[in-house]
């Protein structure tokens, strides 16, 4: 079946300039999948405003219910890989951590601290290329700041010290007002509330995350701060020594090995095969906590980029595209590895596609040689990770029709991605 196909936005679309051609015929190979899924988030960290890049791009479809299912473009364009899905969605499903290990990676921040007072509601459009808020239009999205006093810092990302203060942005309002527009996924913290934080930061200096992020150590054992259990039965205080060791284990200087961006060995490139093993549903089960079902799609990109004009694909060997969308929802993550001849080609690509027109951020803990993020959460587009590991480039990317949250929040899109790059 045909699925209608989303186009991300000019500040993402120079992430592929190959011209893409299909006719637009049936995908036989779209494979329904039924997943657990774990933590799915309101946006973690808010929205990110790409700076408008001189690509060209072709228009983003109106939405409309469609079948489940994935296709590519149907004409020649300058844009990265379709991600698909389809129709109206009823609920989001939030994503919380598998264990420990998970918690601390996928967090920049994590202290023990208490809610102090509600900051500020407010709507804001993302945040410009120099982190700065934009203006609101269409509403744009609801957010509240916190003021969190911090008691003690078990991960630093060296800007948040104990004793000091520092701003939680979550999605929606505490207001009780039914014109005010409030989280209805969640409950949103309260002044007075003494919890865990596990942050990723914002592009303007906040510190952002969904319930995912906000967890109860005041009882015997742990549980998130709206009610769910942690993936562990433990004590606040086990909890609190395994992220401080395994923090400090994160941390730990590793020796630099010298890499040669010589031409790699002509092998013709990565098989789809091997590509199929490097993500799978089952990995988006570990994140998720509903039970849900997937389509998935595999496409050979250059193969059909060859097919417009060879040139344009004279150094990659291979590149293939998967998605994975959820059953009869608008919604959906794209992932892409692209096998470049050599580790400087794909370096000289790395650089196109996170140039500074393009709003992605350079990751402060790399994800393989070198590594870029941005979460957007608006205009149908969700998070992007795209990293290089060898001679290889590698994204990974939500979006979703713009009523609906993303499949999965941007701090799990990497989680994920340090799943693909310990595989490769």
């Amino acid at each position: 079946m045909k699925m209608k196909t989303l186009i991300l936005g000019a500040g993402i679309a120079a992430l592929f300039v190959f011209g893409v051609a299909c006719d637009g015929s049936d995908v036989d190979d779209q494979t329904p999948a039924v997943v657990e899924s774990a933590p799915q988030s309101a946006p973690a960290q808010t929205s990110v405003q790409p700076r408008p890049s001189t690509a060209q791009v072709a228009p983003a479809p109106a939405a409309a219910p469609a079948p489940s299912g994935v296709a590519p473009p149907s004409a020649a364009v300058q844009t990265s890989p379709p991600v698909s899905i389809t129709a109206p969605s009823s609920g989001s499903m939030i994503p919380r951590a598998a264990n420990i290990e998970q918690l601390v990676t996928s967090a920049q921040l994590i202290v023990v601290g208490t809610i102090n007072s509600v900051l500020d509601e407010k709507q804001i459009g993302g945040y410009g290329v120099g982190g700065q808020l934009m203006p609101a239009e269409d509403g744009g999205n609801p957010v509240t700041d916190f003021d969190v006093r911090v008691e003690s810092v078990l991960k630093s990302d060296g800007t948040v010290a104990e004793g000091e203060g520092f701003v939680l942005r979550m999605h929606g309002h505490t207001s009780s007002d039914p014109a005010v527009v409030a989280s209805v996924l969640f409950e949103l913290p309260k002044a007075g509330d003494r919890l865990l934080f596990a942050l990723g930061r914002n592009p303007d200096g906040t510190f952002g995350s969904g319930p995912e992020g906000l967890l109860d150590v005041g009882d015997a054992i742990v549980t998130y701060a709206d009610g769910e259990p942690f993936a562990a039965q433990m004590s606040p205080d086990q909890l609190v020594e395994d992220i401080r060791d395994l923090s400090a284990a994160e941390s730990t200087p590793v020796q630099q090995v010298a890499v040669s961006h010589s031409p790699a060995d002509s092998d013709g490139g990565m098989t789809e095969d091997e590509f199929v093993t490097l993500l799978t549903a089952e990995d988006i089960m570990t994140i998720l906590s509903a039970k849900i079902s997937l389509t998935t799609q595999t496409v050979d990109m250059r193969e059909m980029a060859e097919g417009v004009d060879a040139s344009q694909v004279e150094t990659i060997e291979s590149w293939y595209w998967l998605a994975l969308g959820e059953a009869g929802i608008d919604r959906g993550l794209s992932f892409s590895v692209m096998d470049f001849d050599s580790e400087d080609a794909a370096l000289a690509h790395y650089g196109e596609v996170t140039s500074d027109d393009s709003g992605m951020f350079q990751m402060t803990l790399s994800i393989g040689y070198a590594s870029a993020h941005v979460d957007v959460n608006a205009g149908g587009i969700g998070g992007m990770v795209v990293f290089v590991s060898g001679d290889k480039l590698v994204t990974l990317h939500t979006a979703q029709d713009d009523s609906l949250l993303p499949l999965v929040s941007i701090s799990a899109i990497e989680t994920l991605a340090k799943v693909v790059a310990a595989r490769l």
